[in-house]
């Protein structure tokens, strides 16, 4: 009654259950009272307020973890990935798919880059007694099951600091770094790209705040690179933009890298100094990768799974890349469950 009903907390990042239209086959089944009990905890004045206070109390209470989050050293918020969130069956599929495109496409460079998760990197800090998944151990079988795609992955090589502390990607420092690996591994020159850093206005909560918001936490920079010459972008056969400046007013700023994940996207670079295309397989890491990328590349074709529909198999053979490139976060991998997309 104090307020119109909210359809999507910011702080959270997610969608709130709105009050249920009444019939009667549904109050019968008990669906209308399940879901008004959702809308009124989603709903309820003050909802922000008193999730910042109950993640305030269980912290100064000596609580680390909070659902799938660690709290670490210097508030760093930490993703939860243990080994029983890996699907041994969809790891094996993801290899087996990576190994047969690579395969079936000799002619195609295809290389593998898997970024680490940020509690392994930041490993030190994880709060006492916090468990994560064996890195190794997936990096090995993924080797031992890819033998002729070229597996890039250094996670000792990175720093904490070249991640968000509240969000679970890495920041332009880390982007960079990994961008730099990438084009060494495969003996590309880094093309001179004129960039000039910029910062947002408002600090940055990432999605690791969202799921345990502490009101201390006073966020952190969004930096972010900006080519004096912008590529020509398209979104899914639409016009784009490197960047969609809107989300930078926003809290979900790291969507602010072409407005967020797409099936397809296109980058093509007019003062390429070479033909040279590029396909990128990949997760949201990627996003800020490219930045540091299309200079290097006549165009960059970006292939998101989660949405692509179209033929992958038609896309190689129209597009005729030079190289191809799976860039994912490790555990982003062994959790898509989209890889026989690559097969059609």
């Amino acid at each position: 009654m104090l307020h119109a009903p909210r359809t999507f907390s910011e702080m959270e990042n997610r969608v709130l259950t709105s009050y249920p239209g009444i019939g009667f086959d549904e109050i019968l089944s008990g669906q209308v009272q399940k879901d008004f009990e959702k809308a009124c905890g989603d709903q309820m004045t003050g909802r922000d307020f008193f999730v910042q206070l109950s993640t305030g109390i269980r912290y100064l209470l000596g609580e680390r973890q909070m659902g799938d989050v660690y709290i670490g050293g210097d508030g760093r918020y930490l993703e939860m990935v243990t080994d029983a969130d890996i699907s041994e069956k969809r790891l094996s599929t993801n290899i087996l798919v990576t190994e047969r495109v690579a395969s079936e496409h000799p002619d195609i460079k295809t290389s593998v880059f898997l970024a680490p998760t940020n509690s392994v990197v930041a490993e030190k800090m994880l709060p006492s007694g916090a468990y994560i998944y064996d890195d190794r151990a997936v990096i090995k079988k993924i080797s031992d099951g890819v033998p002729d795609a070229m597996i890039l992955y250094e996670p000792r090589d990175f720093l904490p600091d070249e991640y968000f502390s509240t969000d679970h990607h890495w920041n332009t420092l880390g982007a960079e770094r990994g961008a730099g690996m990438y084009l060494t591994a495969v003996n590309r020159q880094k093309a001179e790209t004129d960039l000039e850093m910029k910062t947002a206005q408002a600090p940055f909560f990432g999605t690791l705040y969202s799921k345990a918001p502490l009101a201390m936490c006073h966020g952190e920079a969004f930096s972010y690179p900006v080519p004096k010459v912008m590529p020509t972008v398209l979104v899914d056969g639409k016009e784009g933009a490197l960047y969609e400046e809107e989300y930078l007013a926003k809290k979900d700023k790291y969507a602010a890298y072409f407005g967020g994940n797409f099936g397809r996207v296109d980058i093509v670079n007019e003062d390429a100094k070479n033909e040279d295309t590029l396909l990128v397989v990949k997760d949201s890491f990627a996003n800020s990768a490219v930045p540091y990328l299309y200079g290097s590349y006549k165009r960059i074709i970006m292939v998101d799974l989660r949405y692509f529909n179209a033929s992958f198999l038609q896309l190689l053979e129209e597009e005729g890349p030079a190289e191809l490139l799976f860039f994912y976060e490790l555990s982003d991998y062994f959790e898509d469950e989209n890889f026989s997309k690559l097969l059609k």
